[in-house]
């Protein structure tokens, strides 16, 4: 795994294009730009615009503040290198890298248009890292794949961990800098992506994990409202417990990190001060450890005029239906938790036994029900996850993958259900095959597929191989289909026909509790884990 991760950073970090005589130009509201010709691994050429900026730089005065747009610059600007990752320390990697002026996105496109009415379909991908992590590279994220269904593709970064979601109310500091970044990227798209026939009416977003969970935010914020048409969440939601901080923890985190570091913690102000003045280095450096996290959280309008993301939980948005009305996607891994064990680690009796008292520490919705409740649902978990105690991995790696990701995913989806106007398609991947993610990586998990491995699917990535027609390829040209069919139509197969799919994938409804089985045979299913999910009926 160290082999592979150096070896995909010098390949980041040694990242160089030249320009040709035929690089084409665009002009954007900012000034003129200048891009690169390159060809996909089916031949077909297009262009890339890498490297544009979107926003003012966050440093200085800025850092912590909501994003300012970018005005504009001197000449023709040469959107021809990837710039660096916002501040993180990569997983896998164990030193910090990255930059604060990092607010940049890429654009690819088949053609540019001959006139204002050639446009096609958009759509935006944001990255996972549970808020902390991840950059916009197309050495992970490449275009080639999708481009090849004749849509515009756009990747975004945006600020991670505390430099993107530090709260200090009493500073003018409300919080959710990342996900306002997020949100500034999609009015930039909104304002310019015609100018490489992107089509500004016809905008789907989508990501995966803590990418996953920002769209799901964007359904729930105001601040994003007419930005985007679509939205596909893979493998995360706001409900998730990982995906959300109370602004009463993140005070409380702030405080503990000034403190840490030598500063004079006894006012807000003086915390502010404090983290405002350190490197971008010494604040990553120091909340890489810490056992909570720099999240997004809900805010209330800000002294200083700055509007809030979010107004309120997530919970209570999906619950009273107070989300935007767009068709939307969304689903997970079969084993999703397998990415975070240790292959070689076998799960013993005691481990299952002293596993309920840590409960609440990945869903800590627990520690919201009465006590009588808590031990009910302790008891479910033995009785349904480890009934069988020859396979403890299987109900080990089960009830992490639904206290993480399902449960709220499942949530998500039948809240949205009840509420939306618009459709609601439910999937679930179980194809384990060689083009998952893990698997080009060279990462043996203990099952598969797990977290991120669908992302094999969609994207081209510094390992994926050639073109074939193996099983694993033709899958990826079904996802690929259903994604970029979704993008056009709102309807991922909107021709049951289709000798590709061979399937119609039908919205979910509270009735049918339909969903999309992905396999080896892609086909409807009814009623997700019934067992499992009743598990966690009692929970708020």
């Amino acid at each position: 795994m160290a082999s592979v991760i150096h070896a995909l950073f010098m390949y980041i970090f040694c990242y160089h294009v030249a320009i040709g005589d035929d690089s084409p130009v665009v002009n954007v509201k900012q000034g003129s730009l200048k891009g690169l010709k390159k060809t996909s691994v089916y031949d077909i050429p297009y262009y890339a615009f890498v490297g544009i900026p979107y926003a003012k730089p966050p440093v200085g005065e800025r850092r912590f503040k909501a994003p300012e747009p970018y005005d504009s610059w001197n000449g023709t600007y040469e959107a021809i290198t990837i710039r660096d990752m916002c501040p993180q320390i990569p997983m896998g990697y164990g030193g910090y890298q990255g930059d604060e002026d990092c607010l940049y996105l890429n654009v690819y496109t088949n053609q540019l248009p001959k006139d204002e009415e050639d446009v096609r379909p958009v759509m935006v991908w944001i990255h996972g890292g549970a808020f902390q992590k991840g950059s916009s590279h197309p050495i992970m994220y490449g275009p080639d794949f999708l481009l090849k269904e004749d849509i515009v593709f756009v990747s975004i970064q945006y600020r991670l961990g505390i430099l993107g979601f530090l709260s200090i109310p009493e500073e003018n500091i409300p919080g959710n800098s990342g996900l306002k970044d997020q949100s500034q990227a999609l009015k930039w798209i909104q304002e310019n992506i015609d100018k490489f026939g992107g089509n500004p009416r016809n905008v789907t977003i989508f990501g995966e994990s803590a990418g996953a969970a920002s769209v799901h935010y964007h359904l729930l914020s105001h601040m994003s409202q007419g930005l985007f048409s679509n939205a596909i969440s893979q493998s995360g939601s706001s409900l998730n417990s990982w995906a959300y901080s109370k602004p009463e923890d993140l005070n409380e985190l702030a405080v503990q990190l000034a403190s840490k570091l030598g500063y004079n913690a006894t006012t807000s102000a003086a915390i502010h001060q404090g983290l405002r003045n350190a490197s971008a280095e010494t604040l990553i450096t120091a909340t890489e450890n810490l056992q909570k996290k720099f999240l997004p959280t809900h805010e209330v309008e800000s002294s200083n005029g700055e509007k809030a993301f979010l107004t309120n939980t997530p919970e209570s948005l999906v619950y009273e239906g107070k989300f935007h009305n767009v068709p939307y996607i969304t689903g997970s891994n079969k084993y999703e938790s397998s990415l975070f064990f240790d292959k070689n680690l076998p799960i013993k009796k005691e481990a299952v036994d002293n596993y309920v008292k840590y409960l609440h520490f990945f869903y800590n919705k627990l520690q919201q029900v009465e006590e009588s409740k808590q031990k009910s649902i302790k008891q479910q978990v033995m009785d349904v996850y480890f009934k069988n105690e020859s396979n403890l991995d299987e109900g080990y790696l089960n009830v992490l993958t639904d206290v993480l990701f399902l449960i709220g995913i499942d949530r998500t989806v039948k809240e949205h259900a009840v509420n939306s106007t618009k459709p609601v398609y439910y999937y679930y991947f179980q194809y384990d095959g060689e083009l998952s993610l893990t698997k080009l990586m060279h990462v043996t998990m203990k099952k598969g597929p797990t977290h991120a491995d669908e992302m094999g699917y969609i994207f081209k990535t510094f390992a994926t191989p050639k073109m074939d027609d193996s099983e694993a390829m033709q899958m990826l040209k079904k996802i690929v289909k259903m994604w970029t069919n979704f993008a056009k139509t709102g309807n991922p197969t909107p021709q049951a026909s289709d000798e590709l799919l061979k399937v119609e994938w039908k919205p979910y409804t509270v009735e049918n509790k339909e969903y999309l089985d992905i396999n080896k045979d892609i086909s409807m299913a009814q009623n997700l884990h019934p067992e499992r999910l009743s598990v966690w009926k009692d929970l708020p």
